[in-house]
């Protein structure tokens, strides 16, 4: 069959309608597809179906795993027309002649459900068949729960299980594994084969152990002992200085941490260079109770000496302990330690457990085709739309909903069709940073206390509709209604208007930003120099009240007033003398200027500064909605994509819209009525305005006479005066009277 490549979004990309279509577009190469790779969790769609595609299991899906799930139903189907109508009920006819595992599975499914005839099952009955398999114990994993083993090895089965860790079968129930059988078979073996060695290990019957505890507990101090005796042999002189001198003795009376700190400083008993240990000589420190016992009831009993020790005596006898505490830690170290007393003839039962998991482990084949049954038919039912989502990504450009997609959005009164999960917003900004697109990210709660964070791509109206914690309305596929959020925003102009009007909105914002600080300056600066006549207030009330009570007049006469410094004041006045001459020049530059100019030339001057100004931006805005595509979006979930989505005009009014009013419906003003006792409220606001702008349309026709006639009074400054061309007025003396021109 000969392809089609039909164009999406300005691009080109294969057709597939069909699975035939399907068949043969697969083996395109990967360059010629929309998207190479996907994120499993991007898909709204049974999860059955990505994790038969996902063969991997590493949350993606890529182009070769989509390639062997489409040839593997070629070879399963030789009827195409339940996957071109995207059903998940499989007519049994259909399917292909290497099928056969398949039908038997479909067999299998329908007695399992005790329903016969007619040729077609569907998806929710194999999967209600699930459910009588596991009563039955069938799972073909070998892992058989203990209510389906033969009663005979019930008990010891479910022994077996506490000995190793929990292992569950195929429907989720604890059952014994054939490792955990194979693990307690060697370990019974390994411990029965040790079991065997007891006798001889054990040298003094059953008291071994026991001895061998109390010979470990005095092991440490009897050889320390031992080293002092050899040191006293090689250096009979250092014997003394295992003694405690006088004046330390003196000094530790009263102290009872420091001489018991001292008492096990000694020696158990005097060093001996010949290496012997007299029981009878122990000094009374902190191990005298301990080796006094150890010496009558362990040493007396294994050597029938008590009242001594030699070094080589003590050697073997730490020897056989050792050995005897060894074999009783691999012993402890078993798994089936715990039932050691059962472990003896157990052959037949073991056996009889295998036999049962082998008897479960027959029924794989069977159970795997119901399994691959119901791949088939997840297939059936999702791959042509999936396929679509890799090929060519049709459904974005029509009214049908992409299997990515999560469901629509309702923001301040805009309906947004297309929303995509994102698992980390952080990464899906720094990924459409250099876009423009504008996107807002939204947190969904779930009336169970759950959340996901949601991208909605804003297409249409202006970017500063929204704000972040505006809230709104999500709604998934299936219509169910969750609360949303807005968490941030990827700002971008969304439409040519907005785009030539950004520069203006901005200095706007800027002055409105700067308006804010002077308005706080002010009142901080106005608040301080209210204290601080507040202060002075007082200081001079309370200067006054002093005075007065005192009766001193002439300590109440006012202060002298210092001279000025030289140069302070007049230099002040000065400076402000050149601050209004620079004003007054420019003034008078400004009026030169315009005073030619009419109220038309003033509009137009402002026209085109605006123009000068929006047309440039309104292009600039222009070019970069045409950039804008989908694929950005798409790629910072996770997207691997070959090609661009570019929003087209329709796409951009669908993916964003703004519901019209329901045909038929008429459109009613209604204004609320005055409370009672007032006049009703008029809105003065826009003739104020007007009235505002007429005075001032007025006064620049009047310009010229209005400035004559205040040069002519002397209230114009001379440099206005000589701008406009009049003479000032001359100035008049105090004396004479003044005299007219």
């Amino acid at each position: 069959m000969a392809l089609v490549y039909r164009r999406f979004g300005g691009s080109t990309h294969v057709r597939c309608d069909t699975f035939a279509q399907l068949k043969e577009a697969v083996l395109i190469p990967e360059t010629q597809y929309v998207a190479v790779a996907a994120p499993v969790a991007s898909f709204v769609v049974d999860p059955g179906f990505l994790r038969s595609l996902d063969t991997d299991d590493n949350g993606r899906i890529r182009v070769n795993e989509l390639q062997a799930a489409v040839a593997w139903m070629a070879g399963m189907l030789k009827d195409d027309r339940g996957v071109d109508a995207r059903q998940d009920i499989l007519t049994v006819a259909h399917l292909a002649d290497g099928a056969a595992t398949l039908m038997g599975a479909a067999e299998a499914v329908l007695q399992a459900l005790e329903l016969t005839g007619g040729g077609v099952i569907s998806l929710a009955q194999v999967r209600a068949a699930d459910e009588p398999l596991r009563q039955r114990g069938d799972n073909g994993d070998g892992i058989v729960a203990p209510e389906h083993l033969p009663e005979s090895v019930r008990a010891l089965g479910a022994s077996i299980m506490g000995l190793f860790p929990e292992t569950r079968n195929r429907g989720g129930v604890a059952g014994l594994a054939p490792d955990t059988l194979q693990a307690f078979t060697v370990a019974r073996d390994a411990l029965l084969q040790h079991l065997a060695t007891k006798a001889e290990v054990w040298c003094w019957g059953d008291d071994s152990l026991a001895r061998a505890t109390r010979i470990a507990a005095v092991a440490d101090r009897i050889d320390e002992h031992y080293l002092l005796c050899r040191l006293v042999a090689s250096q009979p002189d250092a014997r003394e200085r295992f003694r405690l001198a006088a004046d330390r003795i003196e000094a530790l009376v009263g102290n009872r941490v420091a001489m018991e700190a001292a008492l096990q400083s000694l020696p158990i008993c005097p060093p001996d260079p010949a290496g012997v240990i007299a029981f009878s000589t122990l000094h009374r420190g902190p191990s005298f109770e301990l080796l006094s016992s150890f010496a009558r009831e362990v040493l007396l009993p294994t050597t029938g000496q008590g009242d001594q020790l030699v070094e080589g005596n003590w050697r073997e006898l730490l020897a056989r302990a050792r050995a005897i505490l060894a074999w009783q830690e691999t012993c402890d170290d078993s798994p089936v330690n715990s039932v050691v007393d059962t472990l003896a003839g157990l052959d037949d039962a073991i056996a009889a457990l295998g036999a049962a998991q082998q008897a479960d482990l027959a029924k794989r084949d069977h159970l795997q085709a119901i399994a691959d049954l119901e791949k088939l038919m997840l297939m059936q039912r999702f791959i042509l739309d999936f396929a679509n989502s890799f090929l060519a990504m049709p459904d974005v450009y029509t009214d049908r909903r992409a299997l990515y997609e999560r469901g629509w959005a309702v923001l301040a009164g805009r309906r947004y069709e297309l929303s995509l999960l994102v698992p980390d917003i952080e990464a899906h900004k720094a990924a459409t940073a250099e876009g423009t697109m504008c996107i807002v990210y939204a947190r969904v709660d779930d009336k169970v206390g759950g959340s996901f964070d949601i991208a909605l791509p804003k297409t249409r109206g202006w970017s500063t509709e929204l704000q972040v914690g505006k809230r709104g309305i999500f709604y998934d596929l299936d219509g169910v209604e969750f609360d949303l959020v807005i968490t941030h925003l990827v700002r971008h102009p969304v439409s040519v208007i907005e785009a030539a009007l950004t520069p203006f909105l901005r200095i706007g914002e800027f002055i409105r930003t700067k308006l804010k600080g002077v308005d706080a300056g002010v009142g901080s600066a106005l608040e301080k120099q209210t204290s601080s006549l507040n202060l002075h207030i007082d200081g001079a009330t309370t200067s006054a009240s002093s005075v007065m009570k005192g009766g001193d007049v002439q300590a109440h006469a006012p202060a002298p007033v210092p001279a000025p410094a030289p140069g302070g004041m007049g230099n002040a006045v000065a400076m402000g003398g050149l601050a209004v001459a620079a004003v007054g020049s420019s003034v008078a530059f400004i009026v030169n200027q315009l005073k030619a100019l009419t109220v038309i030339d003033l509009i137009s001057i402002v026209l085109l500064g605006f123009l000068a100004v929006a047309v440039p931006s309104g292009f600039v805005g222009w070019l970069k909605l045409r950039r804008r595509n989908l694929a950005e979006f798409l790629e910072g979930a996770g997207w691997a994509l070959n090609d661009r989505l570019r929003l087209t005009p329709n796409l951009t009014a669908r993916i964003t819209q703004t519901p019209s009013r329901v045909p038929g419906s008429s459109l009613e003003v209604v204004s609320s009525p005055p409370a009672p006792g007032e006049q009703e409220a008029r809105h003065t606001g826009w003739k104020f305005l007007a009235m505002v702008a007429l005075l001032l349309v007025f006064v620049w026709q009047v310009r010229e006479p209005l400035l004559r006639a205040g040069c002519y009074s002397g209230r114009m400054h001379a440099g206005v005066c000589a701008v406009v061309g009049v003479a000032p007025a001359p100035t008049t003396s105090p004396v004479t009277s003044p005299v007219k021109p």
